[in-house]
């Protein structure tokens, strides 16, 4: 394992910067959907290409430095609330009006649709219950510079979109949240922009030239997309998830790793692990990358508006928060790292 993961994270920018490439982590080979139990480097694609539709430097190795690697198809991952992709119709108990709240129904900043309650936590420094969600989810995707949020604001329950209206459905106010980097984002457009005018111009005149893939670096990397909520009222929680019941601890997640997800959209759903310590490009509805790292990448298992649920391995232990999809993957950010940076934890300290 530690080898796959030295050699993905030597290789991983190279591989990132190929052409339909929407992530790279260290999984098990798969064979006909189904792991092999043998590692590689995953590189994640929007599509599969026919190696004869590729340029030579277009060709994802079949390994690098020794470590095998495999292709697996996700298409284009987005944020999976409904601000960004038509919200998926949702079963009618998960959109109501909840009093407690349990995690696993709809929630959200009162500018946005709806997403996921994801857990109960409790501030390390007071104690205090507070509800966590996504950044996207909670505090209206800001970078904490844009002015799309601000600590205070109202969080519904129903989300807007599943009719939570101001005063009567607040129950909470944004306590706080990790900002979502973004400016990398922008410039990695403007430079794939730039490449696609220059690469039609040399093809007008006749030239065999073609400019491959420019870079504007990783400085804008993200680890989590997090926030949380400090309730109007303590007697609102309600910590046993929807459909899976109490929260027994955290575990660390690992490739083959057999997950379950309590969402408002899709409600309990099954995956399976398929990479982690993943790099993933995840879109705006402008269809910008923003880039996270050291995620984990399973099958599909969430559709828009399940954005926030927590995601938990066979036994009740939280393994994940989950942000982000595909009709074929689902993607989650390690829960240690939401915790931590957050600093709650999902048991009264």
């Amino acid at each position: 394992m530690d080898l796959y993961l030295q050699k993905m994270e030597e290789h991983r920018h190279r591989l990132l910067q190929l052409p339909n490439v929407t992530g790279v982590g260290v999984g098990y080979k798969e064979v006909g959907g189904k792991p092999t139990g043998d590692l590689s480097i995953v590189v994640f694609v929007e599509k599969k290409i026919p190696r004869q539709g590729l340029g030579f430097q277009e060709i994802v190795p079949e390994d690098v430095d020794g470590a095998r690697t495999d292709v697996i198809e996700t298409g284009r991952i987005y944020f999976q609330r409904g601000f960004y992709r038509t919200l998926a119709q949702a079963q009618p108990g998960r959109t109501g009006r909840w009093r407690p709240i349990p995690p696993g129904v709809s929630i959200g900043h009162y500018q946005v649709s709806a997403g996921t309650l994801g857990a109960w936590v409790y501030d390390l420094r007071t104690g205090s219950p507070l509800l966590l969600s996504n950044n996207h989810v909670l505090a209206n995707a800001t970078d904490g510079t844009d002015g799309r949020s601000a600590a205070g604001d109202a969080i519904l329950q129903p989300g807007r979109h599943d009719g939570g209206r101001q005063p009567q459905d607040v129950v909470g106010y944004l306590e706080r949240f990790v900002p979502l980097q973004k400016k990398a984002a922008a410039a990695q457009a403007d430079l794939s922009a730039a490449r696609a005018h220059l690469n039609d111009f040399l093809a007008s005149v006749g030239s065999p030239l073609k400019i491959q893939a420019l870079s504007a670096g990783s400085g804008a990397e993200n680890r989590v997309d997090a926030a949380v909520a400090r309730p109007v009222d303590p007697r609102l929680c309600q910590p046993a998830v929807l459909g899976l019941g109490p929260v027994r601890g955290i575990r660390a997640v690992r490739p083959g790793m057999a997950v379950v997800k309590s969402g408002r959209t899709t409600e309990l759903t099954r995956g399976q692990v398929r990479a982690v310590e993943a790099s993933v490009s995840v879109h705006l509805p402008t269809g910008e990358p923003v880039q996270f790292v050291h995620q984990v990448v399973a099958t599909g298992m969430s559709k828009p508006g399940d954005s926030g649920s927590l995601v938990c391995d066979g036994e009740g232990y939280a393994v994940g928060l989950l942000f982000a999809g595909s009709d074929q993957a689902t993607v989650f950010s390690p829960i240690g790292d939401v915790l931590q940076v957050l600093e709650v934890t999902l048991t009264p300290p």
